[in-house]
């Protein structure tokens, strides 16, 4: 309203000069024009254009004025002036006294309008202002901190000017917000990195070898299931051997940790020695209650305790039935990320060892003189540094590489020989790995010696099944295993050993040879039904070489042979109903996945393609993660959980008290839905700006400390200060904190594609407004070059006087508004001997 105030411009008359002087006593009082009042009636009616237009036009007071201040002078009028319509008015009127009376006069019906386009160009006005500070915020290189603040500063000030602060409860953002965040509460985890870095591995989760990192990969898969099926915890009474010694205390707890692993076992016994700090000898025993948490008689191996733990949860989902429900929370997301990253991460480990030619022994994939397992031994032992963590899966990605790659023979058989390998050889014996009578002197597959890969993982989910109640209706199954010299236990260890060879890719036929022709086992089988029947089948298939590198026949093997072979193996095992129809061929095509893979043109094969597209996929993981990061950052309540919250008056700077959340919040968490504990951090944010709006806020700033603090004045950082930190601008360095909001925008805009996509809308929108914005100025010039030219008004004379205090000058101003249609104005100014400048003294409608 002051620039519109600042000045009005000039009308031209034009009048026929007349003189007539009346003497009054000292009061000289003219009734006819001169050409000295025509000059001074010419100037003062300058200012009366922008009311009268407003009136007259029905148009929005500041519009009019805005406009015509911009013009100049000798462009509306006769007057010969360069000064601009609000520079001339200046120049003639005291602007103080003029803007009390104008804005008198436009509280007036008559003169309060609304201009068709002025909410148009309010809204356009406002977008030019936000998409300028858009584009001084974002360029190539991501986010400007400095161009960021000042549109934050926007923000809130078109916020609170459009009372839009006090229109918007927090509780709809927040409601908003968390009834998301219940539905996809996973991508919260994404805001704080859920890859582990080396200092979570190690400060976190006890990771600092990478035996650590197989452990806690077996141990994850554990807790993952454990959550997923319900487990509750279990608990093994065995004997220790001769002297008949009870392990009472065996516990399998409901989730494990390395951490507490490795203070398990007894150091002494040299069970875990290794595990044992630097500096520290043995590890203490600690009570729970009545229960001894940690028993000196619990002496079992971290891998024992890992395989106890599958053990018990595969056996508990069998026997309860329920399944496995696997929540996608973050929690879970970053157990899954976790394994996933672990595994890769542990695969990728062993590219350093490598042979340049492909040797005709698979046990020495590694090293040209060392064995596989000696390699294993050997790395497993190496501490993790911050470079084996790589944001990519190369590592579990090389499991598939074969398949895809036909001149790649190698790779592949090495990631299955680094997860699965169970024992010195590839080449498994019978009399070695499954000599099972009186197995405590042979037979190393029945007992749990092997803690490489995820062995523990298999022989642990094997004996699980083994100790289920699918056994239990086996007739004299437990009197048959004790003539082997085996229990449920040594079974599933067998079972599990089984596939971990078989996953490992060696060749096992002579192991599956043995123990289908073994003495012992033929007459076991036939005690027992169909068991016969089964040997056979096995001495068959070994007889067909099932069961040397078994994984690499599933992808060389034709697909119909395979599906036809697989089906006789599987009518062995699980026969048809008599009711059933003849098993039809397979009409599976007579290729096998490898020759699909090596299928193409032009050199460049169906796997090429595949291996390309998988590659593309993981260099660019760490780009996928910005914009999950981006969204949980959106979704997240860690605000509520981290910060503490004050409030002081601006004036006194020791009246700081605490604010508690919903105070601040102005309503309780569980008042945006039942049950709801969360706070959204938005909701803060936004509770934050809107607080000092409030009556309870009136003239106070808002601060906040990390809980963790000790709340001292340092440690407070106030008002937008406060509020721009909670978003992530670190407003005295200007950038921003790790995993914040900002913090994920600026990385997502960082990637120069992403951030050309996200200007490209901003250099739409900027062109979509300055459309409007000239449309609208290009409409508004021509109504007002038409309103305001000089030939549409005309003025009339009344009279002027003149004493020794002031002088006063009255004249009316015709304005036409169409044809044969006028509106005449009555005007009064006056000017003081004291003072150069006119004010006005009436203007009216006649």
């Amino acid at each position: 309203m002051k620039k519109i105030l600042l000045s009005l411009s000039a009308l031209t008359i034009g009048a026929t000069p007349a003189v007539s002087l009346l003497n009054v006593g000292q009061k000289q009082v003219i009734t006819q024009v001169t050409s000295e009042i025509q000059k001074k009636i010419d100037e003062t009616s300058v200012l009366f254009k922008a009311p009268i237009i407003t009136n007259a036009q029905k148009q929005n007071s500041d519009v009019t004025t805005n406009w015509l201040n911009d013009q100049k002078v000798s462009d509306i009028s006769n007057i010969n002036s360069a000064l601009s319509y609000a520079n001339f008015n200046a120049e003639k009127y005291d602007m103080k006294s003029v803007e009390k009376t104008l804005n008198k006069i436009y509280k007036d019906k008559d003169y309060k309008y609304k201009n068709e386009d002025a909410t148009s160009e309010l809204i356009f006005g406002a977008a030019d202002k936000g998409v300028s500070l858009l584009e001084n915020s974002i360029d190539d290189d991501g986010l400007k901190a400095e161009g960021v603040n000042e549109l934050l500063n926007w923000i809130s000030y078109v916020s609170f000017g459009t009372g839009l602060v006090g229109a918007v409860n927090a509780k709809s953002i927040d409601k908003s917000i968390l009834n998301l965040n219940k539905n996809i509460e996973w991508i919260a985890a994404f805001k704080n990195t859920p890859i582990p870095t080396l200092s979570k591995l190690n400060n976190e989760y006890d990771v600092y070898t990478f035996q650590d990192l197989q452990d806690f990969i077996i141990i994850s898969i554990g807790n993952l299931l454990s959550e997923a099926s319900g487990f509750e915890g279990d608990s093994f009474a065995q004997s220790t051997g001769w002297w008949g010694r009870t392990k009472w205390n065996n516990i399998v707890k409901k989730e494990l940790d390395l951490d507490t692993m490795k203070k398990v076992a007894i150091p002494q016994k040299n069970k875990n020695s290794s595990n044992v700090p630097k500096g520290q000898t043995s590890w203490d025993t600690t009570t729970n209650g009545n229960n001894r948490e940690f028993s000196i008689y619990d002496e079992r191996s971290i891998v024992q305790q890992e395989t106890d733990f599958i053990q018990s949860i595969v056996k508990h989902i069998i026997n309860s039935g329920n399944g496995l429900k696997i929540e996608m929370n973050s929690k879970n997301l970053q157990s899954i990320v976790n394994i996933v990253y672990s595994i890769s991460w542990y695969i990728s480990s062993y590219d350093k060892y490598s042979v340049y030619v492909m040797p005709s022994d698979d046990n020495y994939l590694f090293s040209e003189t060392k064995s596989n397992m000696t390699i294993f031994n050997e790395q497993r032992t190496k501490t993790i540094e911050k470079t084996d963590l790589s944001n990519s899966l190369s590592g579990i990605l090389s499991l598939f590489k074969s398949v895809f790659i036909s001149k790649d023979r190698m790779t592949s058989n090495r990631g299955l020989k680094i997860l699965f390998q169970n024992g010195d050889k590839t080449t498994n014996n019978w009399g070695s790995e499954l000599s099972i009578f009186l197995s405590f002197i042979g037979g190393t597959w029945t007992r749990n010696n092997f803690n490489n890969g995820l062995n523990a993982l298999l022989i642990g989910a094997m004996a699980g099944v083994t100790n289920s109640k699918l056994l239990d209706n086996v007739k004299s199954i437990d009197t048959i295993l004790t003539l082997f010299g085996l229990n449920r236990n040594s079974l599933g260890y067998v079972i599990g050993n089984i596939l971990n060879a078989t996953l490992a890719n060696t060749n096992s036929t002579n192991v599956f040879y043995g123990l289908a022709t073994s003495t012992l086992v033929t007459i076991v089988g036939g005690i027992i039904p169909d068991v016969g029947k089964y040997l056979d089948e096995i001495k068959k298939m070994a007889n067909d070489n099932a069961f040397d590198h078994t994984m690499t026949k599933l992808v060389s093997t034709k697909l119909n042979v395979l599906m036809d072979y697989l089906g006789n193996v599987m009518d062995v095992f699980s026969p048809p109903a008599e009711t059933d129809p003849p098993r039809e061929p397979s009409t599976l095509p007579n290729k096998s996945i490898l020759e699909f893979m090596n299928m193409g043109v032009m050199g460049i094969t169906v796997g090429n393609v595949i291996w390309s597209g998988l590659n593309f996929i993981n260099t660019s993981l760490s780009e996928i993660m910005k914009p999950l990061g981006l969204l949980g950052a959106l979704l997240s309540d860690d605000v509520s959980r981290n910060y503490n919250f004050y409030v002081k008056d601006k004036e006194n700077k020791d009246s700081l008290t605490t604010l508690e959340l919903e105070q601040l919040l102005g309503y309780k968490p569980e008042d945006v839905f039942e049950g709801n504990t969360k706070t959204s951090d938005l909701a803060i944010v936004w509770s934050m700006m809107r607080f000092v709006n409030t009556e309870q806020g009136k003239n106070k700033v808002v601060g906040v400390s990390l809980k963790n603090s000790n709340g001292t004045s340092e440690e407070i950082i106030y008002g937008h200060k406060a509020w721009k930190m909670l978003l992530g601008l670190n407003y005295d360095e200007m950038n921003y904190y790790d995993n914040s909001l900002l913090y994920w925008a600026n990385e997502l805009l960082t990637n120069g594609l992403t951030s050309k996509i996200i200007q490209w809308p901003v250099k739409m929108t900027r062109k979509y407004i300055d459309y409007n914005l000239s449309d609208i100025t290009f409409n508004r010039n021509k109504k007002m070059n038409y309103w305001s030219n000089k030939d549409l008004f005309s003025t009339q004379f009344v009279s002027y006087q003149e004493d020794s205090k002031q002088e006063v000058l009255n004249y009316k101003i015709m304005y036409k508004v169409k044809k044969d249609v006028y509106y005449t104005y009555n005007v009064s100014v006056y000017k003081e001997n004291t003072n150069s400048k006119y004010k006005i003294n009436s203007f009216n409608r006649i």
